[in-house]
């Protein structure tokens, strides 16, 4: 008996090892486990869900809060920021439809919130999009402007008299 259990640990060690040797072809296996079998998967996956909620609400407010990062970033080329007011805190940062429409766009393809931002990644992040805040979004939306570009304007009004 001992000796079938020091057998198992030898085969588990073994098995470790050769994962981190072959990581590329150890998720091409693992990939096709799934494919073979997708319902034992999502199987396990909804039991884990459900005898687990707390750490797979974690998990998905944690995977969502990294999308929404990679799409801010990718649609200001680099670091999140607002087209308009240049605000870079994330909680304040949306993805705004250039040209209008969005509400539009959201219901053709059934998807809003955290989903719009999946559907943004999974189509190689489409051109016609933009960073803005909240509040430069709702007031292009409402006006067709953003008080910070009467501003600008202004601004650039004063330096060209001096």
């Amino acid at each position: 008996m001992l000796k079938k259990g020091i057998r198992r640990l030898k085969q588990i060690e073994s098995s470790k090892k050769w994962y981190w040797r072959n990581p590329e072809k150890h998720r091409q296996e693992v990939r096709e486990r799934y494919r073979n079998n997708p319902e034992k998967y999502r199987a396990t996956a909804k039991t884990y869900m459900h005898k687990n909620p707390e750490k797979h609400r974690a998990y998905v407010k944690i995977y969502y809060q990294k999308l929404k990062i990679d799409v801010l970033s990718h649609y200001s080329y680099g670091v999140p920021e607002c087209f308009c007011c240049g605000e870079d805190r994330i909680e304040f940062l949306s993805v705004d439809h250039i040209d209008g429409g969005g509400n539009k766009h959201r219901k053709e393809i059934g998807r809003n919130g955290a989903r719009f931002y999946l559907w943004l990644r999974q189509n190689n992040f489409p051109p016609g999009y933009r960073v803005l805040c909240h509040n430069c979004n709702q007031s292009f939306g409402l006006f067709g402007y953003c008080p910070h570009e009467i501003e600008r304007k202004q601004l650039l009004q004063i330096q060209k008299r001096m």
